[in-house]
């Protein structure tokens, strides 16, 4: 797990300073080792910085940048390859020799001897540049499901790469403009899930793809390597009895938790107590010979308060494990420094916890177990059942008792309900509401429900540049399971758990996230994702059970959440701190906001006790990260 930043030029416009300037935002990502290396061919001038977090092959010899031995390849490389031994073997067997024991080089020599298709051999997490210097052929590399962030600028004979927004944006000397689209996609969601970035100058590589640059000329082509969709295309189930079903996914994860493990470091595991991290420390502790380290975070609000479960777990487990009990104070600590850990907007309060956990787990290990994607790949949100049910419902209700529900708002507005009704009530609930009785499929009435209540704050309205034409043919559980996996997951919980663990230095790992798991559930078939009695995970849980008691693990799903809400209203510093940064004055510095929209509901929030602390949130983010832009 490491940073780097690439820079490939016709001219050589940025000094050894500034490059070296540029790659100290990520000093972090990799505090090991600082390589620096400049590259002048006939046309092109390479600069590549890394940032090492040294995870396997400690030794100065697995340094990067690094050459292969004849100084025809270079690479620069933040990730693991976990399968890296067996296909070093597999090359070993054709007279191919290795002079480090790192995953690095088993990169290099793959590319040099199958090319650009070896990447279909990789099992792991990453992203990486490697140029062969004797064709003048570059490749920028992102992993299938995008764990690893990858941003690229491209303008006249000039392209750079980088872990994060920041490295490049100090290169370019701050010579940006805010992407509208992306800003509107967050305050919808909490997140970006368009495929730019928030900035229209800077590109965020999309998973699962490659660009291939010819350095002689800079010709750029884009390409997908690997896409989620393309799997639920076919839809000829595995005919397969469910018993042989739960023993072949046992396998593949058993299989996929143990490549997950291999380290020259400590490994731990993040356990919540739900099912897929007591899952994932289960079939370690049953099916490996290693100790395990497990952490969790708690909160003295019962309402989020998982580690009571996740102590259960552990102790049935016998791993050794350690709780803190997150406070308001903690969050503070930590709300000043948000902008610099996550570099852009990000709205999901749950970074905090994720935060202190990485924190507590940085104590004792350098590697840590994340397991998040099961979710996403099982079927454990339940937006997916409410919404299987809502679409049920709507199909039998009467068209005429949907238009009775979509007069509601105007009624409240034209001032026909009484004054009471007008504070207690949200209309933006009820606006969303009549925008999912009156979705036109269940993808659309599962994106109203992720939807915030509370976007109504701008100036106009945007036109986001997404399609989403490609899961039409999806049956309907499929097509909300791979939509997150493809936008959620990526533009959310990946980038959470990366930047949290990166902070603190320790590697984050997600064995749930493995492709092959992934295919294989493609092939299987819906019912055992939400089944017809709408229980979520159904197959996982069937696992689950092998390992742990029905008794410990049967609880309702709560989620990673923290009460910021009640937080922001009755702490008087985390409520200073918050509303300092949404002034007047940085409001209106956004041409985009509608200021009386703000004001209106910054009053909703504290005078009428109507919830909109999610919008306040994305708000205090927001105009964080703007201004540490200065634009």
């Amino acid at each position: 797990m490491c940073g780097f930043l690439g820079v490939i030029s016709k001219e050589n416009i940025f000094s050894k300073e500034k490059i070296n300037k540029a790659g100290d935002f990520m000093s972090n990502r990799g505090p090991d080792f600082s390589g620096y290396e400049f590259i002048q061919l006939s046309t092109t001038n390479i600069h590549l910085v890394h940032k090492r977090l040294s995870i396997i092959d400690l030794s100065n010899h697995a340094n990067q940048p690094l050459y292969d031995e004849n100084k025809n390849w270079i690479i620069v490389y933040n990730g693991e390859i976990y399968n890296y031994k067996e296909i070093r073997k597999e090359l070993e067997k054709k007279q191919i020799k290795f002079y480090t024991n790192s995953d690095t080089e088993v990169i290099i020599k793959s590319f040099d001897y199958w090319g650009v298709k070896c990447l279909d051999r990789f099992i792991g997490m990453f992203s990486f540049m490697i140029t062969n210097l004797q064709s003048g052929i570059s490749y920028v590399v992102r992993d299938r499901t995008g764990v690893k962030p990858l941003y690229y600028y491209s303008s006249n004979n000039l392209l750079i790469f980088a872990s994060d927004l920041r490295t490049i944006n100090y290169l370019i000397d701050n010579k940006v403009t805010i992407n509208l689209n992306s800003v509107d996609s967050y305050f919808n969601l909490g997140y970006n899930e368009l495929e730019n970035s928030y900035l229209n100058e800077i590109n965020k590589l999309s998973q699962g793809c490659y660009l291939k640059i010819d350095l002689n000329n800079f010709e750029t082509k884009l390409i997908k390597y690997w896409d989620s969709i393309s799997f639920f295309k076919n839809k000829e189930y595995l005919q397969l009895p469910e018993s042989e079903i739960i023993t072949q996914l046992d396998e593949l994860l058993t299989s996929a938790f143990k490549y997950r493990m291999i380290s020259d470091v400590p490994v731990g595991v993040f356990l919540s107590g739900g099912y897929d991290s007591s899952l994932v420390s289960s079939i370690l502790s049953k099916k490996t010979n290693y100790e395990i380290n497990s952490y969790t975070i708690g909160f003295a609000d019962s309402k989020f308060n998982e580690a009571h479960h996740a102590k259960k777990v552990a102790n049935y487990l016998g791993l050794n494990h350690t709780e803190k009990i997150c406070t308001e104070n903690d969050a503070f600590e930590l709300i000043e420094n948000l902008v610099d850990v996550y570099d852009e907007p990000f709205g999901d309060p749950s970074q905090i916890p994720t935060l202190l956990v990485s924190k507590l787990a940085s104590n004792d290990v350098k590697v840590v177990l994340s397991a998040d994607g099961g979710d996403e790949i099982f079927g454990g949100y339940s937006r997916y059942s409410t919404s299987m049910n809502i679409h049920n419902f709507t199909n039998k209700v009467p068209k005429v008792f949907l238009k009775l529900i979509e007069s509601i708002p105007s009624l409240v507005s034209k001032n026909l309900l009484s004054l009471y009704l007008r504070r207690k009530i949200n209309t933006n609930h009820i606006k969303k509401f009549n925008r999912i009785l009156n979705s036109k499929s269940i993808f659309e009435l599962m994106q109203n429900l992720n939807q915030n209540t509370q976007n109504d704050i701008f100036s106009n309205d945007f036109n986001k540049q997404k399609s989403y034409t490609e899961y039409d043919d999806l049956e309907n559980i499929n097509k909300m399971l791979v939509y997150d996996y493809n936008n959620f997951l990526e533009g959310d919980i990946l980038k959470k758990v990366d930047r949290a663990t990166m902070y603190f230095s320790i590697e984050g790992r997600e064995p749930l996230l493995d492709h092959r798991i992934f295919e294989f559930m493609a092939k299987v078939n819906p019912e055992y994702k939400v089944s017809k009695n709408l229980e979520k995970k159904y197959l996982l849980k069937k696992i689950a059970h092998k390992y742990l008691p029905s008794k410990i693990m049967d609880r309702p799903k709560m989620g990673f959440g923290i009460p910021i809400d009640s937080w922001i209203k009755t702490n008087s510093k985390l409520k200073q701190v918050v509303f300092d940064n949404i002034s007047e004055s940085q409001i209106k510095s956004c041409d985009f906001f509608d200021y009386g929209k703000i004001v209106k509901m910054k009053n909703n929030y504290f005078k009428n006790h109507i919830s909109t602390g999610h919008t306040v949130w994305y708000l205090f983010n927001f105009i964080r990260w703007k201004k540490s832009l200065k634009i």
